[in-house]
């Protein structure tokens, strides 16, 4: 009887053992994910902000309204009407604002891999980068990328941009 109770003491401890140790690797391996999730979600952060930096600062700087000789930030699109486009559609850098829903698909292999959801927050900010009600020449774009795949805290990157001549 004492030999039926150690053997069962014995395999009650190995099994116990080995529980434990297979809860440590799926918690390494999750810690794996999560991080390469993170460096995806920052590349897919960084290449949305150049897509971004590809469009005209605003629509009167394209048109050539405001110029280097006339640099009259009156006449630059008002916070107001910033956004409501899709991401597709997007013309200048203020008609990111608001984009949301913008899902890019990362994948890992064979089909296989990661929904990334990307929004777009655009405001005018003052040379000290303070948030400006009033039109400004320069323009701060805040990019999120976040994931219910793993992603436990949302990537954020934000840049400020000018007219090329300013």
């Amino acid at each position: 009887m004492p030999q039926t109770i150690a053997a069962f003491l014995a395999v009650l401890t190995m099994m116990t053992f080995s529980v434990n140790y297979q809860r440590s690797e799926i918690r390494t391996q999750q810690r794996i994910v999560s991080n390469e999730l993170e460096v995806i979600a920052n590349a897919v952060a960084s290449e949305a902000m150049h897509h971004v930096a590809t469009k005209s600062f605003d629509a009167a700087v394209a048109s050539g309204a405001v110029t280097r000789d006339n640099p009259n930030a009156k006449l630059l699109t008002p916070a107001s009407s910033f956004g409501n486009k899709a991401y597709a559609d997007a013309v200048d850098i203020d008609d990111f604002n608001g984009v949301k829903g913008h899902r890019v698909f990362y994948e890992v292999e064979d089909s296989l891999g990661f929904d990334l959801d990307v929004e777009f927050v655009v405001t005018y900010v003052d040379d000290g980068g303070a948030k400006s009600l009033t039109p400004t020449l320069t323009k701060q774009v805040a990019v999120r990328v976040s994931s219910a795949d793993n992603l436990f805290n949302p990537i954020e990157m934000t840049r400020q941009f000018s007219p090329r001549w300013y």
